[in-house]
């Protein structure tokens, strides 16, 4: 089971299609041919590794990050606060902890 939520998330406006974003997201980053959906909420974006699942919040309008290995929250923080600067996304706060509540718009 993955435990490890990454702290960034994206903010996304209204009319963004998440998978077209995640399968954007995983091409640049881990050259998969796009993100696939796991269930209703969880893509795998990692090309098949399953080390890293982009986890929607509709709540929130986010879409926050979960790693299967804490030792990888750093390196895909980076990746993720990357992405969004590149591509004009807002970066939000997530704290799992705080019953999954943005801590930071």
């Amino acid at each position: 089971m993955m435990t490890f939520y990454c702290q960034s998330a994206w903010k996304l406006k209204d009319d963004v299609d998440e998978k077209v974003l995640l399968t954007l997201f995983a091409k640049e980053h881990f050259k998969a041919l796009e993100a696939v959906q796991i269930d209703t909420y969880q893509y795998g974006v990692d090309n098949g590794l399953n080390d890293l699942r982009a986890v929607l919040k509709p709540e929130l309008n986010l879409i926050t990050f979960c790693c299967r290995y804490e030792k990888d929250v750093q390196r895909i923080e980076t990746i993720i606060r990357q992405f969004a600067v590149e591509h004009g996304l807002q970066l939000g706060l997530f704290d799992s902890n705080l019953r999954n509540r943005i801590i930071k718009p």
